[in-house]
């Protein structure tokens, strides 16, 4: 991440549409910035870490940015743990589960925007993509853990997992059966 960092240059500017990620000059910074001034290496692992829910600017804004990231990610748990049930509900063997949850899962991996943007898709794709709970999740996670946002401003997201979760989950109630 902080090589490629250095592709912005510190330069907000200089990045385009195509060019993730958007921010990474910032961490390039942060990081030359705590050797720098010797922090020690048990504050830096914690800021590495954690430093996403150690920020605010004052004690109640840390508490509500820690508050919606448990939240989101309770209810992110909730949805996968729906759908995973539904998932091995369906299949009659262990491999069969594995493969149905690769089936599953890799598309979510690829187009939710985990290891590149979601945003170099088409535009038809959008749509598509903003349906997939993964990416529901990342964008509310992302926007409360990176941006600061608040737990109500995440409403369409939350809404989505709620919906998966509970949509997933009785489903796979209903199909389930002990054999």
């Amino acid at each position: 991440v902080v090589r490629y960092a250095d592709y912005h240059d510190g330069n907000p500017k200089a990045r385009d549409k195509n060019c993730e990620p958007l921010e990474a000059w910032r961490y390039r910074d942060w990081v030359i910035a705590a050797l720098n001034r010797d922090q020690p290496y048990d504050e830096f692992l914690r800021d590495q870490i954690a430093g996403d829910l150690l920020g605010g600017t004052n004690r109640a804004e840390r508490d509500a940015r820690l508050v919606a990231t448990g939240f989101l990610a309770l209810l992110g748990s909730l949805t996968f743990s729906g759908l995973g049930l539904l998932i091995a509900s369906r299949a009659k063997t262990l491999e069969a589960v594995s493969g149905l949850l690769n089936v599953t899962m890799l598309p979510m991996w690829i187009l939710s925007g985990i290891f590149f943007s979601s945003s170099r898709y088409p535009d038809a794709a959008q749509p598509i993509i903003k349906l997939i709970p993964l990416t529901a999740l990342n964008d509310s996670l992302r926007a409360v853990m990176i941006d600061g946002a608040s737990l109500f401003s995440q409403g369409p997201q939350i809404a989505m997992l709620a919906v998966w979760g509970i949509v997933s989950f009785a489903i796979a109630l209903k199909i389930f059966r002990w054999q």
